[in-house]
């Protein structure tokens, strides 16, 4: 069926209620949505419209409202004490004895390959099974690099192509290479892809080792 849900404790928590019907079953999961659980509410079932929380999503209490027959229904859900504590070690993720992992999101596009838009940026989580919450307070640590430009953080310019199985970009229009050339001459037919913020690196173009651009061209 289809749900409202929210997020609270910073994406640690995620709860739902079905929207189809007339319900009074709240389902919610504190493990990423590997074990979901589940409570009624007081009440006759009513028609959930939304469920709200902090703008935030830092907390662990919820407003979930709707209409039974022609009145309003409001319900207040605090989940502060389903976990009995605050996480620690974010400063040490992935040891033992750490609450918390690092998380590094990727395009899937290569075997291996953790760069996403030319970045590989790792995010201190809480690891999915620890019974513990992050607090309101919880800042999380992010960190970022700048990955070495491949093919792949680059489409092909005006008048140029490339073949099935290829990564480099040959002319196919002549007219319209000559003014691709013009306006990007250190390109030889290739642009950085937007919002690619990949540096250094280097690869060949028509034979020739030209060093990788640090923004799109203008």
């Amino acid at each position: 069926g289809s749900y409202s849900y929210e997020f609270g404790d910073h994406g640690g928590l995620i709860v739902m209620a079905d929207v189809t019907r007339r319900t009074s079953n709240v389902v919610f999961s504190w493990t990423e949505g590997a074990d979901w659980y589940d409570f009624e509410l007081d009440g006759e079932p009513f028609h959930v419209n939304n469920i709200i929380t902090s703008d935030s999503a830092a907390s662990t209490k919820f407003l979930i409202y709707g209409t039974r027959d022609y009145d309003n229904v409001l319900y207040h859900l605090d989940f502060s004490s389903i976990l009995p504590r605050t996480c620690s070690g974010y400063w040490a993720p992935d040891a033992q004895s750490s609450d918390y992992e690092t998380w590094i999101p990727s395009a899937g596009l290569i075997s291996g390959e953790s760069c996403l838009l030319g970045r590989i940026t790792s995010y201190v989580r809480r690891k999915p099974h620890a019974k513990c919450f992050n607090g309101e307070k919880f800042e999380r640590p992010v960190f970022k690099n700048n990955c070495p430009c491949t093919f792949e953080d680059y489409h092909c310019a005006l008048g140029f192509a490339r073949t099935l199985g290829e990564s480099e970009c040959r002319p196919v229009d002549v007219d319209a290479t000559s003014r691709s050339w013009k306006q990007h001459p250190m390109i030889a037919g290739m642009v950085l892809a937007g919002a690619n913020s990949r540096r250094d690196g280097v690869h060949f173009l028509w034979g020739l080792l030209r060093g990788c651009l640090s923004e799109s061209p203008r």
